[in-house]
């Protein structure tokens, strides 16, 4: 007769267990990821237009966007409108390590590009060690 001891079975809350640590895991992973692509985006939620307004979006500057729209900004933001609420990304990758004290950023709002510049001198560029999008 073949006999099996309780260590060597099995087990259903053994199986669960380990599919329980392994979606996890996997989660983690993918939270990390999406946090890290979407760290230049942002969500605004819109407030319920009270009046008889077209169906859409209006943004900081007031201008109304239709719905499923899109739209650059002045400050290189690409956004979309959507029903309930805003999108908006950044385009521009920012200059986040540089010597505040002595250097300024400037955005030009052409070719949505930084350039970090000695305050008195800003025909002088300043290094930059890392950049956030």
């Amino acid at each position: 007769m073949l006999s099996i001891s309780a260590s060597e079975c099995i087990c259903p809350d053994r199986i669960l267990l380990f599919t329980m640590k392994m979606h996890l895991g996997r989660f983690l992973v993918l939270a990390t990821f999406v946090a890290a692509c979407n760290a230049g985006c942002y969500v605004q939620t819109l407030d319920m237009p009270t009046d008889d307004s077209p169906p859409g979006c209006k943004d900081d500057d007031g201008k109304h966007h239709p719905l499923k729209s899109s739209w650059r900004t002045s400050d290189c933001q690409d956004c979309f409108c959507e029903e309930n609420e805003i999108t908006c990304c950044n385009i521009a990758p920012m200059p986040v390590e540089f010597d505040r004290k002595k250097c300024q950023v400037i955005l030009n709002e052409e070719n949505c590009t930084f350039s970090v510049v000695e305050y008195k001198d800003p025909q002088k560029s300043c290094d930059v060690h890392g950049w956030n999008l």
